[in-house]
């Protein structure tokens, strides 16, 4: 997991704020206010790239910055690229 920490604090915007949760294979990931997790979630998926944007976890619009990513696997190859793919797409908005 802290492959995948230390990954997204060199890749992605500068702010980006990572949990690193006491279980499970599972990152928060706080991206700047503002940003649509949502729409980047969308932007992602036509990369065959899948990610859980952060407002499915609250009934008003809290968490639309966030989002959840799953890092059970180790990061090389495939899904180190896409990781690096994720990070530019975050820093569109």
């Amino acid at each position: 997991m802290s492959d995948f920490a230390h990954a997204i604090a060199r890749l992605f915007p500068p702010g980006t704020r990572v949990s690193r949760p006491k279980g499970g294979h599972l990152l928060w990931i706080e991206l700047a206010p503002g940003t649509d997790t949502l729409a980047l979630a969308r932007r992602a998926l036509t990369r065959r790239i899948g990610i859980v944007p952060g407002r499915v976890f609250s009934t008003g619009d809290t968490f639309g910055h966030c989002f959840r990513l799953n890092c059970g696997f180790p990061l090389r190859g495939e899904l180190e690229r896409a990781l690096e793919t994720l990070a530019e797409l975050a820093k569109e908005r």
